[in-house]
C-alpha cells in the first residue's frame, strides 16, 4: 500500500540542485518554471484523482470550447481591437483570465480583475484573456486589450524554435521523473514524459518572442507596475511577463485570486529552487492576498501585503444570510462530477424533511451538469441556479466542500463550514479551521448538531476589510500612483 501522498513530499524533488541548471539562453528564464506546475500536477492527478488534471490536448480551460472558424475570427478581431484602442498613459497594468468574467445590467464586467482598475481607473489598463474564447464586450470602459494576440504570436514562435530546445527539455524531463520514481516510487509513462518534452520544448521556443511582446505593451502603456492574475503559476507566459517588467524596471505583482495554502504547489518550493536567483525572478515582487492567514500557509518568496478581496467585500449583504436558510450547499470541483453528486444525493436522503440540499457545479463543469440536469434536480438534490456564490451563501446553514475556495468564502458568511477529509483535501489543506468529516454519516449528524461555525476573530485573520484603501496605499507605495492625488 503506497504512502499518502503530501506535496512536501513532492517538492523533495526540488530540494536538490539541478533542475534550476537548464535556461533559456535568450531570457535567463528557468525552463523547469515552464513545466513544473503541469510536473507536479501529473503526479497528484495519478496518485489522488485518478483522472487527468492537465489536458495534453491542449482544449482544457481557457482555450477551449470553440470551432477553428470560431477561433480564428475571434482572433483577428482581437488584434484588430488591440491595434486601434488608445491607451494612454497607464502605470498601472492590471492582467486578467476573464474566467469571472459576467454579464452585469447591459454590460460585461470582470469580477477578480475590473475591480482594480476601478480603483485608478484612469491610471489603469486592463488586459484581458477571451476566456473560451468570448468577445467579452461591451464594456463600460474602452481601456481594455486582449491578451489573446500575445498568445497566439507567442504560440507559433514556440512552434518555430522548439526543436532547438529539445535536447534541454529532454535531459529536464528525465531528471525531474528520475527523481520521482526514486523519492516518490513514480513511474512515469512513455506518453507523459513525450508530452512534457513537447510542452517545454515549444514554451522554451516561445519565450524570446513573449518577453519582446510584453516589453512593447509595458512600454507602450508607460507601465510602473504590472500586477498580474496567476503570476506565481509559471509556465511561458506568466514567467515571460515577470521577466520582461524585471527587464524594464516594472514592479510586479499578483493579486490573490482563490485558495491558497501549505497544499498548494504554485506557492510552494522545495528549498534548492528557492535558492535560484534565476527561477525566484519568474516570480513577482508582491503578493496582494485576502488577509494575513493565507501568507502564513506558503513559502513563496515574495512580499506579501493582505488587502482583502474585492469582489466578496462588494457583494456581501451586512445581513449575512436569510432567516430562512435551510439548504446545505455542496460545491463541485470540476472535475469528480459523478462522486460529488453520489455524496449530495446520500446526504440528501439522510436530511430529508429537515433541510434541502444543493450541488452548486464548479464553472468548470457547469455547462454539463445542466445539460444532465436541464430541469435544475438530480433526485433528491437541486442543482445551484445562481451566477454568484454568495447569493448561494444567503439561502444555506451550512456549506460542504472538498477543496474548493468556497469554503474559504463562505467564512463570516454562512453558519457552518465542513470539509470532506479525504487524501485530496489533506493534500491540499494540510492546516485548516474548518469541521472535519469522512462519511455521509458523520456529515449528517454534525449539520443537524448545527457544528462547524467559526469564529469572528479567524474571519478578520481570512478576510481583511477596506481593500480599496488597501489597494491605493499600496500603489502608492511602489511609485504607481501618488499619494493624495486622484484618479
Amino acid at each position: 500500500m503506497q504512502e499518502e501522498l503530501s506535496l512536501r513530499q513532492v517538492l523533495a524533488i526540488e530540494d536538490t540542485p539541478g533542475l534550476e541548471e537548464f535556461v533559456c539562453p535568450d531570457t535567463g528564464i528557468v525552463l523547469w518554471a515552464l513545466i513544473r506546475s503541469v510536473f507536479i500536477r501529473t503526479i497528484m492527478s495519478d496518485r489522488l484523482y485518478g483522472t487527468a488534471l492537465e489536458s495534453q490536448s491542449g482544449h482544457r480551460g481557457a482555450l477551449g470550447g470553440a470551432s477553428k472558424v470560431t477561433k480564428a475570427t475571434r482572433i483577428a478581431r482581437a488584434f484588430l481591437h488591440n491595434a486601434i484602442t488608445p491607451i494612454g498613459a497607464s502605470p498601472v497594468v492590471v492582467m486578467s483570465s476573464g474566467a469571472r468574467v459576467a454579464w452585469h445590467d447591459d454590460h460585461y464586467f470582470n469580477c477578480l480583475g475590473e475591480y482594480f482598475v476601478d480603483s485608478a481607473p484612469q491610471s489603469t489598463l486592463l488586459i484581458e484573456e477571451m476566456f473560451k474564447w468570448r468577445w467579452p464586450f461591451p464594456r463600460q470602459r474602452r481601456k481594455i486589450l486582449l491578451h489573446t494576440p500575445l498568445r497566439v504570436t507567442g504560440a507559433l514562435s514556440g512552434r518555430r524554435n522548439a526543436a532547438r530546445y529539445r535536447p534541454d527539455s529532454e535531459a529536464l524531463v528525465e531528471l525531474a521523473f528520475a527523481r520521482a520514481k526514486t523519492l516518490l516510487d513514480y513511474k512515469a509513462t512513455d506518453a507523459q514524459k513525450a508530452w512534457l518534452v513537447r510542452l517545454c520544448s515549444t514554451a522554451g521556443g516561445s519565450l524570446a518572442t513573449r518577453v519582446d511582446s510584453y516589453r512593447r505593451i509595458l512600454t507602450r502603456a508607460g507601465a510602473k507596475l504590472l500586477v498580474k492574475e496567476e503570476a506565481c503559476y509559471g509556465g511561458p507566459d506568466n514567467a515571460s511577463a515577470m521577466i520582461a517588467a524585471r527587464q524594464l524596471g516594472i514592479a510586479t505583482a499578483e493579486y490573490q485570486h482563490g485558495s491558497i495554502s501549505a497544499g498548494h504547489n504554485v506557492y510552494n518550493f522545495g528549498a534548492a529552487l528557492m535558492e535560484s536567483a534565476a527561477f525566484r525572478k519568474t516570480l513577482p515582487d508582491y503578493f496582494l492576498s485576502y488577509g494575513p492567514w493565507w501568507s502564513s500557509q506558503v513559502n513563496a518568496p515574495v512580499k506579501h501585503v493582505s488587502i482583502g478581496s474585492p469582489h466578496r467585500d462588494t457583494v456581501v449583504d451586512a445581513g449575512k444570510t436569510a432567516a430562512d436558510s435551510r439548504n446545505v450547499l455542496i460545491l463541485g470541483d470540476g472535475i469528480e462530477t459523478a462522486h460529488y453528486l453520489s455524496m449530495a444525493s446520500a446526504l440528501a436522503k439522510q436530511l430529508a424533511g429537515r433541510l434541502d440540499v444543493v450541488f452548486r457545479p464548479h464553472p468548470l463543469e457547469r455547462a454539463a451538469v445542466i445539460a444532465a440536469h436541464p430541469d435544475y434536480v438530480a433526485g433528491a438534490v437541486m442543482i445551484d441556479r445562481n451566477q454568484d456564490i454568495y447569493q448561494s451563501f444567503k439561502t444555506s446553514c451550512a456549506v460542504v466542500s472538498e477543496v474548493s475556495t468556497g469554503l474559504f468564502e463562505a467564512v463570516g458568511l454562512v453558519k457552518s463550514i465542513f470539509i470532506w477529509d479525504t487524501p485530496k483535501s489533506r493534500f491540499a489543506y494540510p492546516s485548516h479551521p474548518f469541521f472535519r468529516f469522512q462519511t455521509v454519516d458523520q456529515l449528517a449528524e454534525a449539520v443537524i448538531a448545527g457544528s462547524g461555525a467559526m469564529d469572528a476573530a479567524r474571519n478578520e485573520q481570512i478576510w481583511s476589510a477596506c481593500w480599496r484603501t488597501r489597494y491605493r496605499d499600496f500603489l502608492a507605495a511602489v511609485g504607481a500612483i501618488q499619494s493624495h492625488g486622484g484618479d
